[in-house]
């Protein structure tokens, strides 16, 4: 009973199951011991003055910064704004932050918001905007020392979950080992593995995601469709939800996240059988895994399928579990927003998706 209720099982077999299944599984996850905190931002007082960083710009990074301390969000580079802009100004003109907020306040019931919750670049003060002036040897020495930066605050900070909403970093020409680690893709979206943070004993929870603006600029790809928008959308709330659910010692299982992943990168799947082809959103099922009766078995022989990631993450979220379990509760914190939020269904902004074609459709030539 008591593995059962850390594990939340997430399925469907129709995309318009998707968004009231996400639904089920967040959690406000209210901070048991967590405060709002800004000490961890002290680097980016000497990264402003090495990298002459406007005093508007370290304010924002700050502001961004500030939050509960159990979680961290990770993403690029600071808004070309950001330098100029008042921080109300910077994020009403950002699309990637009002991303991120819609997404955090989704997942955690409006319990939480960017307002709350800590925002991180892994390049601080390394505008887009600001790397264009730049050659490229001035650019990559000025971005290393944001990396610096950014492994100072993550190893003061120590937070329980990192979530990971940038895809940039983890290249030849990126010196910094960390800031190769906290790097994701659409390929590796709602994985969840450890992150030790260098010279420390702590290890985070680090939940894999995308950039917000993947969301936008897949929309002008060729092979873009209204079907793999959604599910993009659902993919990206679905690393928030994960990370609300870490935060109190609970996973996600079953082939739900798999095949969120997959259709959101590649749309349905095509599944050839004798007969022809099957189109579904299912590209992974129940038939095509081991029975539970051989993992029974060959743990019987010595062979396991828990890796050393498995069983780190489950030493963590036992730790997580007895602490979100002791009780929760913002205290006297009047600044916490508290009502409840959802997302609107993006497949209701967008139209119905026509169903998928039941059963097998016969191709010429078929096996018999």
């Amino acid at each position: 009973m008591f593995q059962a209720q850390c594990r939340q099982v997430f399925e469907f077999t129709e995309i318009d199951e998707i968004y009231p299944a996400l639904l089920n599984l967040r959690r406000p996850t209210l901070p048991f011991n967590a405060k709002v905190t800004h000490d961890h931002l002290r680097p980016l007082q000497k990264l402003a003055q090495d990298l002459k960083a406007g005093a508007q710009a370290l304010e924002n990074a700050y502001k961004l910064g500030t939050g509960y301390d159990d979680l961290a969000v990770v993403l690029l580079e600071p808004s070309d704004k950001a330098d100029t802009h008042c921080f109300d100004d910077m994020l009403n003109a950002s699309m990637a932050l009002k991303a991120v907020d819609s997404s955090i306040r989704h997942a955690f019931n409006g319990h939480r918001s960017i307002q709350n919750t800590i925002i991180l670049d892994i390049r601080a003060f390394r505008s887009d905007s600001i790397r264009r002036t730049q050659g490229a040897s001035d650019k990559l020495e000025a971005d290393e020392l944001a990396y610096t930066a950014f492994e100072q605050i993550l190893c003061n900070l120590k937070p329980d979950v990192i979530l990971v909403c940038q895809c940039q970093t983890n290249t030849n020409e990126v010196g910094s080992r960390f800031a190769r680690q906290a790097c994701s893709s659409i390929d590796e979206a709602t994985d969840i593995t450890v992150l030790r943070l260098p010279r420390t004993q702590h290890e985070s929870v680090m939940v894999k995601s995308f950039h917000p603006m993947y969301l936008e600029y897949m929309r002008e790809a060729p092979n873009d469709s209204a079907t793999k928008a959604v599910l993009r959308e659902y993919l990206f709330d679905a690393g928030f939800i994960i990370a609300s659910n870490a935060l109190a010692g609970r996973s996600i299982t079953g082939f739900g996240l798999h095949n969120l992943k997959a259709c959101a990168r590649d749309g349905p799947a095509f599944i050839a059988t004798p007969q022809g082809v099957r189109i579904s959103y299912l590209w992974t099922s129940g038939s095509d895994i081991a029975s539970t009766e051989l993992v029974e078995a060959l743990k019987t022989l010595g062979i396991s399928s828990k890796d050393e990631n498995t069983a780190r993450l489950d030493r963590i979220f036992s730790g997580l579990r007895i602490r979100s379990d002791r009780g929760s509760g913002f205290g006297n914190d009047n600044a916490v927003e508290r009502e409840a939020f959802r997302k609107d269904d993006i497949l209701e902004r967008i139209g119905p998706i026509p169903k998928l074609p039941q059963g097998i459709i016969p191709l010429c030539g078929a096996l018999d």
